[in-house]
């Protein structure tokens, strides 16, 4: 068997993309924007996607300092929310461009939530916010 020798981007056959090689494309899209230098944050944030069956896990992680003002804390929470749309635009953009499908996501409302650790007594916190999604998976 021969070794890869290259990244590759599958092409994909948008009148027969079952759920499962659907999922495949979200994965491998998550995985692409790690490594993806043009997408990279600050240091001091981070993005994660999990699917969880048919429902995409979307957290925003960052370190942040003073958090102990509320409006500091909203501050925080406006830039969260903002990143997480970013992310899912572009999640959305490139299902769309591999599988020549729309990616139809709908927002748990009930699941979005934000946590706030403070890690050390110098004033610095950990500051994670998440959206769930369910995901329509429908072979059409």
């Amino acid at each position: 068997m021969e070794k890869a020798q290259g990244f590759e981007i599958a092409e994909y056959d948008p009148e027969d993309l079952p759920v499962a090689e659907q999922l495949s494309v979200l994965k491998q899209i998550m995985e692409d924007r790690k490594l993806d230098p043009n997408t990279v944050s600050l240091p001091s944030e981070n993005f994660v996607m999990t699917l969880q069956g048919n429902q995409l896990r979307m957290t925003y992680h960052s370190y942040e300092m003073q958090l102990n003002h509320p409006s500091r804390i909203k501050d925080v929470e406006d830039l969260a929310e903002k990143s997480l749309n970013v992310v899912m635009k572009f999640l959305k953009k490139e299902f769309k461009s591999r599988t020549k499908k729309v990616l139809s996501v709908k927002e748990l409302k009930d699941k979005r939530d934000y946590a706030v650790n403070k890690v050390s007594l110098n004033e610095r916190y950990y500051f994670t916010s998440w959206r769930v999604y369910s995901i329509d998976l429908a072979v059409r």
